[in-house]
C-alpha cells in the first residue's frame, strides 16, 4: 500500500520537499511563494532567494534553484506582485499589462509599474525574508539572491537591509522601476560578491556595466547574442556554476 501511495505521488507531481507560502502586502496583495528543500536532510539549510523578471513566473528558475538544493541550499521563489499567482489584490485580479512583442514591452512595463505598484516589490522582498526568518530550519545569514530584470533591480535595493554572501542579477533593472538613490546606495557599499550577466545586444547591458562600475566586489560576463535575462541563462550556465563553486562552501 505504501509503494501504491508513493506512485500515486510521483504520477500527479508532487513534491514532497516543497511547501507553498502566502504573504499579504499592507497594499492588499495576495502573495505566493515556494519554499524547497534539499533532498539529503540537515539539520538547517543556508538559503538562496530568487526574484524573477518582468511577465515571467517563479518557474523560470528551475534549473538554477536545482543546482542549489545539489549544493545543499533550500530555495524560496517567489512570485512578484501582479505575475503568475500573485495576483490577487484585496479580493480581485491585479495583474500585469500582457505584451506579444517587444515593441509592446516598455509600455507593458511602463502601465503594469502604475497598476500593481512596482516600487513596493523590494519592501515585498523584505516582508518575504523576514518570514522566513522565523523558520529555525533556515539559516538567513550569508543568504545568496537571484534576480533577474525587474527582480534584478528589487534585489540591489535590499542589498544593505541583509548583505548576502553572494548576488547573482541578470540584466537587472534601473531607475525607472526603482529608487536611483537607493540602487545606488546600495550596489555601492555592498560586500557582497555580485554576479552581473548580460548579453552584447542587450537593451539593458548599460544598465549591467554601470552596476559593475559601482559595486564594490563585481564580476562582469556578457554572452553572445542579444538575450535578456533569462535569456542568456543557458550560456551563462557554465561559468554561473563555477562562479558559485568558487564562492559558497563546498557540500
Amino acid at each position: 500500500m505504501k509503494k501504491l501511495f508513493l506512485i500515486v505521488l510521483l504520477f500527479i507531481g508532487v513534491n514532497l520537499f516543497s511547501s507553498e507560502m502566502q504573504l499579504k502586502t499592507q497594499d492588499g496583495f495576495m502573495l505566493k511563494g515556494w519554499l524547497t528543500y534539499p533532498k539529503v536532510s540537515q539539520k538547517s539549510y543556508p538559503l538562496a532567494i530568487f526574484a524573477h523578471e518582468f511577465g515571467s513566473t517563479h518557474k523560470m528558475w528551475a534549473k538554477i534553484s536545482r543546482f542549489m538544493r545539489d549544493k545543499g541550499y533550500a530555495t524560496f521563489e517567489m512570485d512578484l506582485r501582479g505575475h503568475g499567482a500573485s495576483i490577487m489584490q484585496n479580493g480581485k485580479k491585479n495583474a500585469i499589462v500582457r505584451f506579444k512583442t517587444i515593441n509592446q514591452l516598455g509600455n507593458a512595463v511602463e502601465e503594469s509599474a502604475a497598476k500593481v505598484d512596482f516600487k513596493k516589490i523590494p519592501s515585498d522582498l523584505s516582508a518575504w525574508i523576514d518570514k522566513l526568518s522565523q523558520n529555525p530550519k533556515l539559516q538567513t545569514d550569508d543568504m545568496v539572491f537571484f534576480g533577474s530584470s525587474l527582480g534584478g533591480g528589487a534585489m540591489i535595493s535590499i542589498l544593505l537591509d541583509y548583505e548576502p554572501k553572494v548576488v547573482v542579477l541578470f540584466s537587472p533593472a534601473g531607475t525607472k522601476e526603482y529608487d536611483a538613490s537607493d540602487l545606488d546606495d546600495a550596489i555601492s557599499n555592498s560586500e557582497a560578491e555580485i554576479l552581473l550577466v548580460s548579453s552584447r545586444g542587450d537593451f539593458a547591458l548599460g544598465n549591467t556595466i554601470d552596476y559593475m562600475k559601482k559595486a564594490l566586489t563585481p564580476t562582469l560576463l556578457v554572452v553572445p547574442g542579444s538575450g535578456h535575462g533569462s535569456a542568456t541563462f543557458d550560456l551563462a550556465m557554465p561559468f554561473l556554476k563555477t562562479y558559485l563553486n568558487k564562492y559558497l562552501p563546498k557540500k
